[in-house]
């Protein structure tokens, strides 16, 4: 198969040593073959971007994602399901058996119970990954994996493990040959394809930010501002021969080019981070900053080292996203200070290291950090501040988009 570049090459062969294994998970958690391939290939392209990312990335959207939710951007035929209604509607739905007693008798099991023995014994994650994935205790995972083993005793046989072996070979689609190659040949072409629809719409967020939030976002929230900004409004008006997408200026210990460098970077955070969490525009607006060490730091214009951060928010809301790139652990929000939720730190498959909350979505308050690279660390923090309109942001969106390489301070 020939792919575009190495990162093409690397994910193909990513791809064509997990897909058969993702596919079975998928079709074990979800008992629908259709939904199960649709999931499958939704996740693959989805984590085609996360260079050495992708087993992780795969794991948690393939746990954390509802097929049923998904739109496909190139399956563009729709599916209908002819049902002839003269006869016993059975045989319509044993079409869709997938004739593997384990599938079926995990379909009668509580969500969580799926989950854990799908991570445990279908992907192999450990009891403490499996723990921190679904934000569960370790010892809770232990108990539902040990009650859901023993609901499932009939299924199998000793020889072949029991259950945990039904778990570990269902197969489903091709494990090799050219059948494999074709479906990781559409893998690597539907991920092109989601990454070139993602940069236009950050393209698109972007213009709009810069013509909204940076001409009249400061006019048009000013209780947000005189709430959230102390001291006199950093962001001048833009003139006609500047564009708010670039820095114009080259000296950073200048005030009036370190305003311009702070203004495009937030807006450009902005467009990066809400492309992720709200794909379709339809709930974050307009972001802000407070003059304290968090959001913008004296010491990282003078070397020292230090922070740029921003919220991004909806005006009339209640749901903001803290977003703050840090030049050292030492300069960055500890994690759980924001949310004062207990933080833990985990290495994924790939042996990058991400530190993150128990928790899972914006109504809890969950955070994630990252340090790529061991160079500046990377914060996000998702909550809900009050009881206004809120949005559902994951933590497995987070960690997506966490990840992304336009993620990181000025140059300064």
């Amino acid at each position: 198969m020939v792919t575009r570049n190495a990162g093409d090459a690397a994910f193909a062969a990513f791809a064509r040593r997990h897909r058969p294994g993702l596919a079975g998970a998928a079709l074990l958690l979800h008992g629908d073959p259709v939904q199960a391939e649709r999931l499958v290939d939704w996740v693959l392209a989805r984590v085609h971007a996360h260079d050495g990312q992708y087993f992780a990335q795969a794991t948690d959207l393939l746990v954390h994602t509802d097929p049923r939710s998904l739109v496909l951007p190139w399956d563009r035929r729709g599916r209908v399901e002819l049902v002839d209604r003269t006869t016993d509607p059975e045989p319509a739905r044993s079409a869709r058996s997938t004739s593997a007693p384990v599938v079926d008798r995990l379909a009668e099991l509580p969500e969580v119970t799926r989950r854990v023995l799908v991570l445990r014994h279908r992907l192999g994650l450990s009891t403490v990954g499996t723990a921190e994935l679904l934000g569960l205790g370790t010892d809770e995972v232990e108990a539902v994996a040990a009650r859901g083993l023993l609901q499932l005793s009939d299924v199998g046989t000793p020889a072949g493990g029991g259950a945990v072996g039904a778990i570990a070979r269902l197969q489903v689609g091709p494990a090799d040959g050219p059948d494999l190659d074709a479906l990781v040949h559409d893998d690597v072409r539907h991920g092109r394809q989601l990454v070139r629809r993602r940069r236009v719409r950050t393209s698109a967020v972007a213009a709009v930010a810069a013509a909204v939030l940076l001409v009249i976002g400061i006019a048009v929230w000013p209780d947000r501002v005189t709430q959230d900004v102390v001291g006199p409004a950093p962001v001048p008006t833009p003139t006609a021969t500047a564009s708010a997408d670039e820095v114009t200026c080259m000296d950073p210990q200048d005030t009036t080019c370190r305003v311009q460098i702070t203004r495009v970077w937030r807006y450009r955070m902005f467009a990066i981070v809400a492309a992720e969490v709200d794909p379709k525009a339809r709930y974050f607006n307009g972001y802000s900053y407070r003059y304290d060490t968090r959001y913008d730091s004296d010491a990282l214009w003078n070397g020292q080292g230090g922070a740029l951060g921003l919220d991004i928010f909806n005006d009339k809301g209640g749901t903001q996203v803290f977003v703050q790139v840090a030049s050292s652990r030492k300069t960055a929000v500890r994690c759980g200070e924001i949310t004062h939720q207990r933080c833990v730190r985990q290495q994924m498959m790939d042996f990058n290291f991400f530190t993150m909350t128990d928790t899972n979505d914006a109504r809890q308050g969950v955070e994630v950090q990252y340090c790529p690279a061991g160079r500046e660390v990377i914060t996000l923090v998702a909550r809900n501040v009050d009881k206004r309109k809120t949005w559902p942001v994951t933590r497995a969106q987070l960690l997506a988009v966490i990840q992304d390489p336009g993620l990181h301070l000025p140059p300064v």
